[in-house]
This record gives C-alpha cells, structure tokens and sequence, in this order.
C-alpha cells in the first residue's frame, strides 16, 4: 500500500535489478506486528533484525543487485545483510559488481531463486584496505546518486578496483564482463 493512514513502515523486497538503492515497495501499517500475532498467516519472521541498517538482496530474477537497506525499514524474504558500519559501503559494491554476478550466476546458481543461503555461500576476496575504501566511496556516491543511469557507470568503476586488487588476467576480466553484460542484455 501507499504511504498515509497508518501505513507508514517502509516494506522492502526484491531490488533486482535497483542496485544500490530503491524505494519502499509499499508500507505497512504501523502495528504489523500486533497483527503477526492475532493473524495466523501473516508471518514476521526475524524479528529481531527488523528496522535495522543493511543491505537487501534480490531473491527472484536472472540479475542479482544489492540496494542499501535504511534504519526503520522492513523488509520480504529477500537475503538481507547486516553488516557493521565499516563493512557495509564496500560490501554492497562487491555485492553490485560484475564479479558477484559471475559467481552468483556461473558457479552458485542457474536458476532464477536466490535464497539467503545462497547468499551466504557467496565468496567474498579478502580485499586489500585501499580497495575496500575506495569501492565503499563509489557505493556510497551510487546510493546517494539515486541516479538508475549512472549504476553501469559506478559498477564499471568498481569492476576496475576489483579486478586489478585480485590481479585478474585480461582474459578473465573479458569472460566476466561478457558473461554480466549477457545476463544483463536478457533481462
């Protein structure tokens, strides 16, 4: 539902392909959890993470995106990450970038569901600190951007950083940029 007369939490679920950041997908009213208890069918599962600051993950379609998740928010049954403060910019650029989409799409899972434990299973490099600052900035700039055209822009930016901070081969940057950009052209 629309914001107003007592809906008033933001609801998020499935970013897809709204990397880095999306708007609520609706809001729900202001005592939904009194309503998890008296409604056996409307089920609040995590309780205890709601409202937190993190990032959301997608949990249906062929890309795989990651958008900020804002303190107060709720959220679907889409993988969510709570991350402490120092981590969460840089992951949620790993986690937007052309590499995670490989792994995520070419080694983890061919099919359209991604669940969090999928999600958990994704490796994560062991980036070096400047890496880690400088792809947090982009994520940081592309969050606060709001700007759905300049995302290819900010991924691009933070595809470099990646692939020269794992010192990936010519060959091995092309098949994953041409397997991301195959991926991104069917959808």
């Amino acid at each position: 539902s629309t914001r107003g007369n007592g809906f008033t939490v933001p609801f998020y679920k499935n970013p897809a392909r709204r990397r880095f950041f999306t708007d609520p997908d609706a809001f729900l009213p202001e005592n939904f959890l009194t309503i998890s208890d008296d409604v056996p069918n409307f089920m609040v599962r995590n309780k205890r993470y709601l409202f937190q600051r993190g990032i959301t993950c997608s949990s249906m379609g062929v890309e795989f995106g990651a958008a900020f998740l804002p303190e107060g928010a709720t959220y679907g049954v889409n993988a969510n990450i709570f991350p402490c403060e120092d981590d969460l910019w840089w992951l949620l650029a790993f986690l937007n970038s052309s590499l995670c989409l490989f792994i995520v799409r070419a080694v983890l899972l061919r099919t359209n569901m991604i669940t969090s434990g999928y999600v958990s299973r994704i490796p994560v490099p062991a980036f070096s600190r400047t890496t880690k600052q400088a792809i947090a900035v982009l994520s940081k700039e592309a969050t606060n951007k709001r700007d759905r055209k300049a995302v290819s822009h900010y991924v691009k930016e933070i595809d470099q950083l990646i692939f020269d901070d794992l010192s990936f081969s010519s060959i091995t940057r092309k098949r994953i940029l041409s397997f991301a950009s195959s991926i991104q052209t069917s959808t």
